[in-house]
C-alpha cells in the first residue's frame, strides 16, 4: 500500500518486465526506497536497484570502488585499498582463485568469568 491504496503485484508481464531498473519502475521510488533504513547493512541487505537509486538520488550507500574499472589489468592498475575492498565484497581482483581474505578479530574470553555458570 501506498498511501492506503493497494498496489498491483510485481509479478513480471508485459507492463512490468522481470529485469527492473531505474527507467522501467512500476512505481514511484521515493515512495518505496527508505534510503535511512537499514542503511547499516546496505551492502547484503538492500536489492541492487535500492542501492543504485539512494546512491544517485540521496548519496547514500555508494560503493567506494568501481570493481569493473580497469578490472582487466587491476594488479597494477587499483590501488591496495581497492584491491582490499573488490576482493573482500565482490570476490574481484583477489590475489589467488583461494576465498577472499578473511577479517580476523581478536576476541579475549576469560574462563574464570564464567565458572560460576559452568555445569558438568
Amino acid at each position: 500500500c501506498v498511501d492506503g491504496v493497494a498496489q498491483p503485484p510485481l509479478s513480471p508481464t508485459a507492463s512490468h518486465p522481470k529485469t527492473l531498473s531505474m527507467d522501467n519502475l512500476p512505481f514511484s521510488p521515493e515512495s518505496v526506497f527508505d534510503c535511512d533504513a537499514g542503511v547499516s547493512m546496505w551492502e547484503h541487505g538492500w536489492s541492487a536497484i535500492k542501492k543504485t537509486w539512494c546512491c544517485k538520488q540521496r548519496g547514500v550507500a555508494c560503493e567506494p570502488y568501481n570493481c569493473d574499472e580497469d578490472a582487466d589489468h587491476w594488479r597494477e592498475a587499483w590501488a591496495a585499498g581497492k584491491k582490499a575492498w573488490c576482493c573482500t565484497t565482490k570476490q574481484r581482483g583477489c590475489e589467488s582463485a583461494a576465498s577472499p581474505p578473511l577479517m580476523v578479530v581478536p576476541v579475549t574470553y576469560l574462563c574464570e568469568d564464567d565458572l560460576a555458570h559452568f555445569e558438568e
